[in-house]
């Protein structure tokens, strides 16, 4: 398998955004959402949507934003019913 082939298969930003989906933490979940989001908006960045190989990417890039915002957003809330209790 070329690199090429590699990078298209596992890109780079899926470790980092693995590591926030993934974190066992409740409190470094905001800090591995933001470091995923800078590295999933760096890689949009040099896609191109007009490329037909590059689109999967930015498909999955999208999925990725949506499921950090959501991991965001349950953090949240969780944060403000252990501030109530």
């Amino acid at each position: 398998m070329d690199y090429a082939m590699s990078v298209q298969l596992h890109p780079v930003w899926h470790d980092v955004y693995k590591a926030a989906i993934l974190e066992p933490d409740r409190q470094k979940v905001p800090d591995r959402v933001q470091c995923a989001r800078k590295n999933l908006a760096d890689r949009w960045r040099e896609l191109d949507p007009k490329l037909p190989d590059q689109r999967w990417e930015l498909d999955r890039i999208s999925n990725a934003l949506r499921m950090l915002a959501l991991l965001d957003k349950t953090s949240a809330a969780e944060a403000c019913a252990s501030e109530a209790a």
